[in-house]
């Protein structure tokens, strides 16, 4: 089941091109097959299994506390279903691996490369061994959950995220893109911006069965639009690339 979802997705990307306006992005639809999403969205925990993603460490303990997270590690310790734990440790293990990993950074090839050209990257010297690393997250946003523009952490590489609703009834939830309004700013990453700074482009619509992902250079502004809807639950599956540094990454 998870090697032939696997391929589905993988074939999806590959059929996809990528829009450079006004960064470099992929949108693709039927990521999953059909019956493949609808069993994932089957096995969906319930909230209790997630912790605030402000109590992991990654971020300040001021993050928005309405995102929450399930990682790869915590799925022994909270998930008490032998049959929703091994869905989802499989899930991981197949996508988060060489071929998923190497396709993103084919995608983006041109982008990464200029982005070691120029020099924004998390370490000094641009000729030194490069390592990455990989993982995959649950997430969950409820009521009140905003992003203000920003450009990422520096370690990141390439975000991918698998958009998990039931349906398509809250579009506007997806993830903004931006564009600053003073000339050719750019910024490398860390705080959130002031909304004011910046001109909405668009949105990706947080569509049933979608993913998006873009990867990390010092203008890829992006936030999420304030969710408003006391009843709405944003699921998503993070995939991210990072370089691996010394130090812990920060989200």
């Amino acid at each position: 089941m998870f090697v032939e979802a696997k391929k589905h997705s993988l074939e999806r990307i590959a059929a996809t091109p990528v829009v450079v306006q006004p960064f470099a992005h992929m949108v693709v639809e039927n990521i999953f097959p059909d019956a493949f999403y609808a069993e994932l969205r089957r096995r969906l925990l319930p909230t209790q299994a997630y912790r605030q993603l402000a109590s992991t460490g990654r971020v300040s303990k001021s993050y928005n506390p309405a995102r929450h997270v399930l990682m790869s590690d915590d799925l022994d310790q909270v998930v008490g279903d032998p049959e929703a734990r091994d869905f989802w440790k499989s899930l991981f293990a197949t996508y988060c691996d060489d071929a998923f990993t190497n396709l993103w950074l084919k995608c983006f090839e041109p982008q990464i490369i200029e982005r070691m050209r120029s020099g924004d990257v998390p370490f000094p010297r641009t000729d030194s061994p490069v390592n990455l690393r990989r993982e995959m997250i649950l997430m969950r946003d409820g009521a009140g959950y905003e992003l203000p523009p920003h450009t990422d952490s520096p370690s990141k590489v390439v975000s991918v995220l698998f958009y998990l609703p039931e349906d398509d009834t809250h579009p506007e939830t997806g993830t903004a893109l931006y564009q600053p309004k003073a000339a050719h700013f750019s910024h490398p990453g860390g705080p959130y911006l002031d909304w004011d700074d910046f001109d909405r482009v668009k949105t990706l619509p947080f569509q049933r069965n979608t993913l998006v992902a873009f990867p990390k250079t010092s203008t890829c502004f992006h936030g999420v639009e304030p969710v408003k809807d006391p009843d709405l639950r944003r699921d998503i599956l993070l995939f991210d690339i990072r370089f691996a540094l010394d130090t812990p990454a920060r989200a």
